[in-house]
């Protein structure tokens, strides 16, 4: 069950970035981000967020629908450096395409996505 929404502007971190890895500007954002990394893996960034900032807070949402469909955040990750938020977008592609009820596998892409730490 959701908890009680926060006032307006209280979100510790907010960050909208393009699939090239560039932080969008905004009025009230990036917000509680020092900057973002995009790895030599295709689909793997690295946010810098504000000292204090847990980066397994971190949730994360698509924001476009260019090459990625899936977006996941990743705890304790070993791809960025202690205090960031690792963000993983990609694609979904059947296994098997010959035999119906195979599973889905993810691919990394990159993508667009939206960062909220509340």
């Amino acid at each position: 069950m959701p908890g009680a929404p926060g006032p307006a502007g209280s979100a510790r971190a907010v960050a909208v970035v393009n699939a090239n890895g560039t932080l969008v500007q905004g009025g009230d954002f990036p917000k509680g981000v020092t900057g973002v990394s995009h790895t030599t893996k295709r689909g793997i960034y690295c946010i810098g967020l504000d000292a204090g900032i847990d980066p397994t807070d971190a949730i994360a949402s698509l924001t476009s629908p260019d090459a990625a469909n899936g977006v996941s955040t990743v705890p304790n990750s070993t791809d960025c450096a202690a205090g960031q938020a690792e963000v993983d977008t990609f694609i979904l592609v059947q296994g098997d395409t010959n035999t119906p009820g195979s599973p889905l596998n993810t691919v990394l892409a990159d993508g667009g996505f939206t960062l909220l730490v509340p």
